[in-house]
């Protein structure tokens, strides 16, 4: 797949997931021994964006015979419970 095509699908993946909350669309695009080189544990869950919620795709670059991408999320406290 050419960089570009690349640098498309990581958009279309951070705009399908995490602003729309299409988390199946993950199931289309991720191979299936896909690894996550994350070590935090996942406890936010993706999407809808929406007030004091947002996600960023902050850089897409070529590496090796794939891409890097680097993303950011931002959220809003609103008040403890109770």
């Amino acid at each position: 797949m050419a960089i570009e095509e690349n640098k498309a699908l990581v958009r279309r993946f951070y705009e399908e997931i995490w602003a729309r909350g299409n988390v199946e669309f993950a199931q289309e695009v991720l191979a299936e021994d896909y690894l996550r080189h994350d070590l935090r544990p996942t406890a936010a869950a993706p999407g809808p964006q929406g007030p004091g919620r947002l996600a960023y795709l902050d850089s897409t670059r070529p590496s090796g015979s794939g891409l890097a991408a680097s993303s950011s999320r931002a959220a809003c406290h609103a008040g403890c419970p109770g």
